[in-house]
């Protein structure tokens, strides 16, 4: 890939943690100050087929959610990234444009949770080479974290 002349932020967090809400605030400060700025939001379930598919997945057409494995899981994910990042990103970033993403690669890593110590170290030392070596998606250059405890985002989420 070309030497990068825009910035990649992504705003990551659990459901309920008010990423969204930090999402937008900083989207419309940005584009308020008049940066050139791409917003995407994954996984883009309507945009791509294979946002579709995570769809789908999610719907538990495929089986239940906490049985389905991790590594097959993220698949879907990973390839709507890879295509955005392949056909959008990397073209936006050369151009100079910022782009500032609602989720992103570091998501998949909640799939983590279904598996026991040992493999979650293997898991984790599996996706990403997986995404930024193999697939070579699009790295971000900042990750900001909503750092939101899963009992307040409980209480979020039903408001």
């Amino acid at each position: 890939m070309a030497t990068k002349k825009g910035k990649f932020v992504v705003i990551e967090g659990i459901d309920g943690s008010g990423k969204t809400v930090q999402y937008n605030l900083l989207k419309h400060r940005l584009g308020a100050e008049g940066y050139k700025l791409l917003t995407p939001d994954f996984p883009r379930y309507y945009e791509s087929e294979w946002g579709k598919l995570v769809g789908r997945f999610l719907t538990g057409e495929f089986g239940k959610l906490e049985e389905v494995s991790p590594y097959l899981a993220v698949l879907p994910y990973m390839m709507d990234q890879y295509t955005w990042s392949r056909d959008v990103g990397v073209p936006w970033i050369e151009k100079g444009g910022l782009i500032l993403s609602n989720r992103y690669f570091t998501s998949n890593v909640h799939q983590i949770a279904k598996l026991k110590t040992a493999a979650q170290n293997r898991f984790r030392n599996w996706l990403w080479p997986m995404g930024y070596k193999e697939l070579g998606l699009l790295r971000p250059d900042l990750v900001i974290f909503v750092d939101t405890k899963p009992e307040v985002a409980k209480k979020l989420n039903m408001q």
